[in-house]
């Protein structure tokens, strides 16, 4: 979207990641507060995080980290919000926890975390309504990607098809932390994004299959 307005040029990626970055910052004092109950704890969360190396080098990277930091931290501040009512917070929070697992998959952990941890509280009826309004929200933002990935894979795909692949990147004889190959590596990797449209075998079961087998045989 930001390069669809401003034109596709690096610094618009940097520019948008210093407005997830402020995104992250107010989400996660948010976050803080809710949970100590304390304003210094949450200043000191803030502070904290406001000078962590690795979060300050993104900004300047064109990944993903810094939108999915922001949508994550904003969508459990408003589940865990208390001042308005439940329900339109607890869909908005929703929402914007399918959006980060849209960015990466690995935020669909946190509605299931928020899920157990209501439903471990004293009141769980009203908790239980708390959990259903989230996860209603959460699945109908991640439907039409779901949707889209069965009409193009054949196959139950509900955000992403990589888990294979990635497991293969960390699990190789060329493994070393870093995103350096062998030739033989470049191979096979090639052949597993290639897919169907371009000749080369279905990506589910590459994936699914292939990739997986060969991180488990050469780890």
């Amino acid at each position: 979207v930001f390069h669809w307005i401003f034109g596709p040029d690096a610094s618009v990626a940097r520019i948008a990641n210093a407005v997830f970055g402020l995104g992250t910052l107010l989400g996660l004092y948010l976050v803080a507060r809710a949970l100590t109950e304390s304003r210094v704890a949450a200043v000191v969360t803030l502070l904290a995080f406001a000078i962590y190396p690795a979060d300050i080098a993104y900004t300047s990277i064109t990944l993903s980290q810094p939108a999915f930091n922001a949508l994550a931290l904003s969508g459990v501040a408003l589940c865990l919000y208390q001042r308005a009512p439940k329900a339109q917070w607890l869909l908005s929070g929703g929402a914007l926890l399918g959006c980060a697992t849209l960015t990466r998959n690995q935020g669909a952990a946190l509605p299931v975390l928020l899920v157990i941890a209501w439903l471990l509280q004293r009141d769980r009826p009203q908790r239980a309504k708390h959990a259903l309004l989230l996860a209603a929200a959460f699945i109908a933002t991640l439907a039409p990607w779901t949707i889209r990935n069965a009409l193009a894979f054949d196959a139950f795909v509900p955000v992403s098809n990589n888990g294979g692949i990635n497991l293969y990147i960390g699990n190789n004889p060329s493994a070393r932390g870093r995103y350096k190959f062998s030739p033989k590596m470049d191979a096979r990797l090639g052949a597993s994004i290639r897919g169907p449209r371009r000749g080369g075998p279905n990506e589910v079961i590459v994936d699914r299959s292939r990739d997986k087998r060969l991180a488990w045989q050469e780890r």
